[in-house]
């Protein structure tokens, strides 16, 4: 029991973290460039910067280390996509918060590449990919 709980506190405080950020975020957005603005950002390279401090944080404790200029990010392109649109409709969608459900549905994207079709029932995560033509044809049917 207590290593299913250390094993998903990560998620949990993930999860608060940026809840307790979103809220400065969306206000910065509002007064600042606006919501359709906003979402016309192209935010790849801010996505990729997070995820690479995230990994590298996790990789330290664990003591293995990531070659990140060899990294090909075109096999994580379905997270990539999804992380994009997820982050947007936080971002810009009122009272919309992160589970740690939500946390483990995302990070289980990472294992879906080009070759694989990626199956879910979870109409949230159905929705981004569907609703995205570069990643449509990722989702199994």
């Amino acid at each position: 029991m207590k290593d299913c709980e250390d094993s998903r506190k990560p998620t949990f405080e993930f999860a608060h973290f940026s809840n307790e950020e979103i809220f400065s975020i969306r206000k910065n957005i509002n007064k600042g460039i606006g919501i359709k603005e906003h979402i016309k950002i192209d935010s790849t390279e801010i996505n990729k910067q997070m995820l690479i401090e995230m990994f590298n944080a996790y990789a330290k404790v664990k003591k293995y280390t990531i070659t990140w200029d060899k990294f090909d990010w075109n096999q994580v392109e379905l997270f990539m996509v999804v992380t994009e649109i997820f982050f947007k409709k936080l971002e810009t969608t009122k009272n919309m918060k992160i589970s740690p459900n939500d946390v483990v549905d995302w990070f289980n994207l990472l294992y879906v590449t080009p070759n694989d079709r990626y199956l879910t029932f979870e109409d949230k995560w159905r929705n981004y990919i569907l609703e995205d033509e570069r990643i449509m044809h990722y989702l199994y049917n």
